[in-house]
């Protein structure tokens, strides 16, 4: 992360609400699914943790759809 938090934190948001609305189509349970997964698979520590501080103050900025997906625990299809 830079200098500049709240430019850091912007571009943070967008990037989230991209993947956001990517799965926005699914069906609410899989895109939660899918979202937290992606974060979890591509995402570096870092940028995670610099998320989970970005919805513990409020998630401004972020797609509800986002919010809803990292903030609660997500249940794994059945195989």
């Amino acid at each position: 992360m830079s200098e500049h938090p709240d430019e850091d934190a912007s571009k943070l948001a967008e990037q989230a609400n991209q993947i956001a609305a990517f799965f926005r189509p699914y069906p609410e349970r899989e895109a939660c699914a899918g979202i937290a997964g992606h974060i979890a698979e591509f995402w570096p520590p870092v940028k995670r943790r610099a998320l989970g501080a970005l919805i513990a103050r409020g998630g401004g900025g972020l797609d509800p759809l986002l919010v809803r997906a990292l903030s609660s625990p997500v249940e794994q299809p059945q195989a």
